[in-house]
């Protein structure tokens, strides 16, 4: 007695053990220890008791996956037979979809296809064995429909963090829905059509929701389905914008409000049915709204949120309200502002689009020229900052103006234009406020009532074209007559740094410009017009004036050999590359890999621009890479030679020159042969080739494209 005693208890205390060292690696695991959870799942891998050993295997395979080590994921969870008990099995699915699509890209596209190894499937490999775990999914959708979300949490991937989207997936069947879907294990209405056909625990709601996705996906496909009074053609994407032929959209809507109850009407058609659950009936409401506001039938949409909005809290409340918002809420926007110059003695017209407002406040504000200066954005009386805008409306307008608006139909938008009366000439901030007393948020139109118009041009004060530079560049700033173009003298500039011109009697002014130099805009005046240039700068990438090439006879010698080098010089000179005329000598220096300086010449250069010499590598050196730099008026070339230990060659490749120009897209035949030193052949060689192409860009158009060379 007292044997089985001590045993019983011993079965009690490994149960026990068992049972707290496996909720040890859960918390191990909800803790984000992976790498340990793994460790204290092993035991229990191969455990007697199914639901452990599914518990560990499953749980095992999600921490390789969470501490990122994929392939031994992918390997762990083919390596685990398919449970037998139902809930398992898809728990076991959902993971091996899961691990799958986490490396559906990983691998090189050169792999071949495997049936052993899931770490080597190929692209399409993983691709086939997704859809294959969602049909085996689908076939036990009569089991899902009874296994609720909650089933799930803990063995995916998948975060489930909305309280309120588990309504819309109350079962595992409901949460697969999309995927079945977007893999397109069956047609698309099988898949709706089985949705609200099948029963299943606390799916009354959800499956009303299915049946109006099925309804609207009906009138998509085909109008033959819908019953007659509700025939529609229906655009995929008219549920979100507006639809091309408005009047035939209107059955379907009108067909869930009957189905919402908003509109209580009996119809026995194949696809009509009467909500019961609030989820069904809010559903029906906002689609049938979103449907109405589409086709721009405004207030019937209105009535259809309004209805959703009065049935208790649920998951599409929040979206009849912003779709409600966008149609009710009063709104307005700039369409045109007709340009900041306006001419003298004429109104200033400005173009709106509106809705849900009875009337508009046209404030005008007079700007001072006086406070012209620059801010990031501009000048500040084009692009004023906030504090500027609220400066303006701080200040007393000029006028006021009160616009009514008038519409065609309730909630319905409606354009309109906003006539500015003619100002005396100076600058102006008109504010478009809904209230009487407008603040700095309000839209603002910037006007410049004015004769005077200016034009701006950046160029080289150097005009010799054998002396191309860009340095001591000029603005040259020309004022005109606004209404008939002709310049205009005497006219103040003011830049914004604050410093000051005048233009001549030819209407013209010169003012420095240095590279990159911005000055923010400029500020022209005469009389009482003004003009204003905003952010104008001068930047241009200059090109060296000479290119240097330096060509050796070889690209790899050995210590105490002879160098030969060729210079050659050239000369931008527009419109193209001319040799140096120049009466400069070159001066060349050879430096060792240490950059020890071994040869130092000057060269004078021949009219061809060319010069060639000729140096002795030092017997005793450092092996490596040597540098020949030349430079003349300030302007450098460089080339490099490699200097290596002597290697005996075996044999020699020559090509013969072709004697005739070859031309594109004919035949290319090159002779050459390879002898070894001996003067015998060398047969059965591989032999390595390329040929290339260049693409070559003048320097003067150095903005087209540069495309690599066809190899």
């Amino acid at each position: 007695m007292r044997k089985y005693l001590v045993l019983l208890i011993s079965l009690l205390f490994a149960a026990q053990l068992s049972a707290q060292s496996i909720e040890q690696a859960d918390k191990s695991f909800e803790a984000g220890l992976y790498k340990r959870a793994e460790q204290e799942y092993k035991p229990f891998l191969n455990d007697k008791k199914a639901d452990a050993r599914y518990h560990a295997q499953l749980r095992t395979a999600l921490a390789l996956s969470y501490a990122y080590e994929r392939d031994n994921a992918l390997k762990a969870i083919y390596s685990y037979p398919v449970p037998k008990d139902d809930l398992w099995a898809a728990r076991y699915y959902l993971i091996k979809t899961d691990i799958l699509q986490q490396t559906l890209y990983y691998g090189t596209p050169d792999l071949a296809e495997t049936k052993t190894d899931p770490t080597k499937f190929t692209f399409n490999q993983k691709q086939d064995a997704i859809k294959e775990i969602y049909k085996n999914l689908w076939d036990m959708r009569k089991k899902l429909v009874n296994m609720p979300i909650e089933d799930a949490m803990g063995y995916t991937t998948k975060y489930f963090s909305s309280s309120s989207a588990l309504i819309l997936t109350p079962t595992l069947y409901d949460y697969l829905v999309g995927e079945w879907i977007y893999k397109e294990i069956q047609p698309k209405e099988a898949i709706l059509e089985e949705s609200y056909k099948l029963g299943g625990k606390n799916r009354e709601a959800v499956r009303e929701v299915w049946r109006i996705e099925r309804i609207l996906l009906a009138a998509i496909n085909d109008e033959n389905q819908i019953t007659d009074r509700s025939v529609a053609v229906f655009s995929p994407n008219s549920r979100r914008t507006y639809s091309e032929n408005p009047p035939k959209d209107l059955p379907v809507a009108d067909m869930l409000t009957a189905v919402s109850g908003q509109k209580p009407q009996e119809d026995k058609g194949k696809f009509f049915f009467k909500a019961k659950e609030v989820l069904g009936k809010a559903k029906a409401a906002l689609e049938a709204g979103t449907i109405y506001n589409a086709v721009k039938e405004y207030q019937t949409a209105v009535a259809a949120l309004d209805y959703c909005l009065a049935l208790p809290l649920n998951y599409f409340t929040d979206r009849c309200k912003d779709i409600k918002d966008g149609i009710t809420n009063p709104r307005f926007y700039i369409e045109d502002d007709g340009g900041f110059n306006r001419p003298t003695g004429q109104a200033a017209t400005i173009k709106i689009n509106a809705a849900n407002i009875d009337r508009l406040y046209m404030h005008i504000y007079n700007l001072p020229a006086e406070k012209f200066k620059s801010t990031r954005s501009g000048h500040w009386l084009t692009s004023p900052d906030r504090e500027v805008r609220r400066q303006i409306v701080d200040g007393k307008p000029l006028r006021t103006i009160i616009m009514e608006l008038l519409y065609k139909q309730k909630y319905a938008p409606a354009d309109a234009e906003l006539s500015v009366p003619y100002m005396a000439p100076g600058f102006y901030a008109v504010v478009l406020s809904r209230q009487a007393a407008p603040d700095e948020d309000d839209r603002m139109v910037f006007l410049n009532f004015t004769d005077l118009a200016a034009y701006v041009t950046a160029y080289s004060a150097t005009p010799d074209l054998n002396k191309l530079t860009y340095r001591g560049s000029q603005f040259k700033v020309y004022s005109l007559d606004a209404a008939t173009g002709k310049l205009q003298p005497s006219a103040s500039l003011q830049t914004g740094d604050a410093k000051k011109y005048t233009t001549a009697k030819n209407g013209q002014l010169q003012i420095p410009a240095k590279n990159n130099d911005k000055t923010g805009g400029l500020l022209l005046q005469k009389d009482k017009s003004y003009a204003i240039v905003p952010n104008i700068y001068f930047n241009h990438s200059e090109y060296d004036r000479y290119n240097i090439i330096i060509n050796t006879d070889r690209a790899v010698y050995r210590p105490g050999q002879e160098v030969k080098v060729k210079l050659n010089v050239i000369e931008r000179r527009p419109p193209a590359y001319t040799a140096y005329s120049g009466k400069q000598k070159i001066k060349v220096e050879a430096r060792d890999a240490n950059y020890n300086v071994i040869e130092r010449r000057q060269l004078a250069l021949d009219n061809m621009g060319a010069a060639d010499f000729a140096f002795t590598l030092p017997q005793e050196s450092l092996l490596g890479n040597f540098n020949i730099n030349a430079r003349i008026e300030n302007q450098s070339g460089y080339a490099s030679i490699s200097v290596e230990e002597y290697k005996r060659p075996e044999f020699e490749v020559s090509l013969k020159d072709k004697e005739d120009v070859s031309a594109y897209g004919k035949p290319l035949v090159i002779e050459g042969s390879a002898l070894y030193y001996h003067g015998g052949a060398a047969p059965n060689a591989k032999v390595t080739y390329s040929i290339s192409k260049t693409y070559f860009t003048p320097w003067f158009v150095w903005w087209w494209m540069r495309v690599e060379p066809d190899i």
